[in-house]
């Protein structure tokens, strides 16, 4: 715990976003990465979580709301931008395939952590699970 409470948040927010970039980065490159690659790819996805976690801890250890609303704003976000995206790649397939391309290119920006690695179902849990760790035990 000592280690989290020496990380500063812009230290914690420049690492997330740093990892933002990277792995919507990455998901455009290498978009059918198969074996170790993958592996690696999901493993960053992953990685990519463990900034905002801390900032929770910090937070809430310190009694800050505004990184903890913060957070919880941005991961409601992430997962409203992830269903219209992902409801718009659906609908997308009855309006050709340049249209299915502008939606998948904005899927890989815009929810990296989802494409890196082409496993969505545990960055959507994960986004969850800050989601409701942002809000905390009721009583606090």
């Amino acid at each position: 715990m000592n280690y989290i409470a020496s990380l500063r948040y812009r230290q914690l927010y420049t690492l997330w976003g740093g990892l933002f970039g990277l792995t919507a980065l990455l998901g455009l490159l290498f978009p059918g990465a198969k074996g170790i690659g993958q592996a690696l790819l999901i493993v960053l996805a992953v990685g990519f979580f463990l900034p905002p976690w801390l900032i929770l801890i910090k937070a809430r250890a310190a009694g800050v709301k505004k990184h903890i609303i913060l957070i919880r704003c941005l991961a409601a976000a992430s997962l409203a931008a992830t269903l219209a995206l992902l409801c718009a790649g659906i609908r997308s397939l009855a309006l050709g395939e340049g249209v299915g391309q502008l939606i998948h290119v904005l899927t890989s920006i815009l929810c990296a952590p989802l494409t890196c690695g082409n496993f969505y179902a545990l960055p959507i849990f994960l986004w969850a699970t800050l989601l409701f760790g942002s809000f905390g035990k009721k009583g606090r």
